[in-house]
């Protein structure tokens, strides 16, 4: 079920979703991140915030911060394709990934789901099978 939720999501952002060219307009202090946060396999990295800006369609510019890490660090200038919905430019903005990682999480996530559900479908109806056939027998 949260597969198709997400798969759902993402299909209606890229449905509304518009595309800019966001700069690379600065990189700030180092920090520590933490991957896998609350988890037993949780590790901390160096960080940085990369702040971008881009230009809406209607001639907004917005600006952006993310953080990446020390190995993942643009130079001030750079720049990156983005996706950004038009109706909250400033808090939903998404880098432009090819389709595999936009939607393969959420479509692997659906086809576990749905092979669960019709193996369960599968497994009930054996039961209830084998449930009549004994009452039959025994009777």
């Amino acid at each position: 079920m949260a597969g198709a939720v997400l798969l759902v999501e993402a299909a209606l952002f890229a449905s509304r979703a518009e595309w800019a060219e966001a700069t690379v307009t600065g990189i700030g202090e180092k920090k520590t991140c933490v991957r896998n946060a609350g988890k037993s396999g949780s590790t901390e990295y160096a960080c940085y915030p990369v702040a971008y800006r881009f230009t809406t369609r209607e001639g907004h510019p917005v600006a952006f911060t993310e953080r990446r890490a020390e190995d993942e660090l643009p130079t001030v200038g750079d720049h990156a394709p983005i996706r950004y919905d038009p109706a909250r430019p400033a808090t939903d903005v998404r880098f432009d990934t090819n389709a595999l990682y936009r939607y393969g999480f959420p479509v692997a996530a659906t086809a576990a789901g749905l092979a669960g559900t019709c193996v369960g479908i599968a497994l009930l109806r054996r039961y209830r099978r084998a449930g009549t056939t004994r009452r039959t027998a025994s009777s």
